[in-house]
């Protein structure tokens, strides 16, 4: 279900130190997710990111933290969609470099 899809760790802070949420390697998992669709990644003034198709019947998936260019994207607060057949839901996440 579209409601129960998260993304975490929220914040991702992979170089922070004592207080790091999550790895580089691992990057942010999105949890929960439909069987198909995509997830689409944007910054907090609209433009996109990155766009990948979701695994299918995954139900997880990891992103890297870069964008379409494979450079890792600056701190920030990002906004991120899952479209499916079935439904729509975003939210947004925050990375701490």
């Amino acid at each position: 279900m579209a409601a129960d899809i998260i993304a975490a760790p929220n914040p991702w802070v992979p170089n922070g130190g004592r207080v790091k949420t999550g790895t580089l390697a691992d990057g942010i998992r999105f949890k929960n997710l439909p069987s198909d669709g995509e997830l689409d990644i944007y910054t907090i003034s609209g433009n996109l990111v990155t766009k990948q198709q979701l695994p299918s019947g995954a139900g997880t998936m990891n992103w890297n933290g870069k964008n379409d260019d494979n450079s890792y994207v600056a701190s920030g607060v990002y906004l991120w969609v899952v479209k499916s057949a079935q439904a729509t839901k975003s939210g947004k996440l925050i990375i701490i470099r």
